[in-house]
Order: structure tokens, then C-alpha cells, then sequence
């Protein structure tokens, strides 16, 4: 983390690839316990004989997901390390054009990654909200 420091003080990692990372990370760990609670709910659901409504196949989808999200998560999660690697550009000397698609196109990436990590969050906190027998509930 000292070259992380080193770095930020030196204009080489900018503020946004820095949040970019955090929210990545934030978000990746929530992810990983919504993945593991998902994962008890389906070896739960196949335990119970007489579960209905779908219930089996919803734990199941709900693990799908779980995991697409720690995927997005682990792909924004490598753009940002990439990002951190590389120098930053400076972008005064472009057409507007360039800068304006470079603004949207980070700021975009940003809102995406926010987005999912929301709904990890979000998802974290209807499973603790169920109560202890959702695997979540009683933890902090």
C-alpha cells in the first residue's frame, strides 16, 4: 500500500480510480457473503422434502446471481487494478470530443460498479432483515 500512497502523492493515481477500487472492494465483500448465504439456501432447500412454490429452484436463481454479481464485481475490480498500474493520462491536450466521451465512459463504469455494489448491499440486508434462519440474520 505504500506505492499506493507514493503514487496518489505524485498525480500517478488520480481520485477516481481510487474510488473505483473501494467500491469495488466494498462490493466484492459483500458479494462473497451473499454468495455463501445463497449457497446454504440451496443445500437447505434440497434437504426439505416438501418445499413448495418454487422455493428450491428460487434459492438455486438466487445463487446464480450472487454469483454473475461477484463476477461483475471481480471484473471492475481488475479494470481498477489495471487503472491504478498505469500513469494517468493527461487529457487538457485532447479534442473536447475525447474528453467528453473519456468523462462518460469513466463516469459510466463508476455508476455500473456502484450500481451492483448497491444491490449486493441491498441484498445483504433483506437476508439480514429475514431474521436468524436466512444464515444472515444473526450475524453482523
Amino acid at each position: 500500500m505504500r506505492w499506493l500512497a507514493a503514487s496518489y502523492g505524485n498525480g500517478y493515481v488520480s481520485d477516481i480510480e481510487i474510488v473505483w477500487v473501494l467500491a469495488n472492494l466494498v462490493g466484492a465483500w459483500f458479494s462473497i457473503r451473499n454468495v455463501r448465504a445463497a449457497r446454504l439456501d440451496v443445500q437447505d432447500a434440497a434437504t426439505l422434502p416438501r418445499l413448495t412454490n418454487g422455493r428450491r429452484r428460487l434459492a438455486a436463481t438466487s445463487l446464480r446471481v450472487e454469483l454473475a454479481r461477484l463476477v461483475i464485481q471481480g471484473i471492475f475490480l481488475m479494470i481498477g487494478g489495471f487503472a491504478l498500474a498505469l500513469p494517468a493520462q493527461e487529457t487538457a491536450a485532447l479534442p473536447l470530443r475525447y474528453q467528453l466521451f473519456g468523462a462518460v465512459f469513466r463516469w459510466g463504469l463508476i455508476a455500473a460498479s456502484l450500481l451492483v455494489t448497491y444491490q449486493s448491499i441491498e441484498n445483504w440486508a433483506m437476508r439480514r432483515s429475514l431474521g436468524p434462519e436466512t444464515h444472515e440474520g444473526g450475524t453482523a
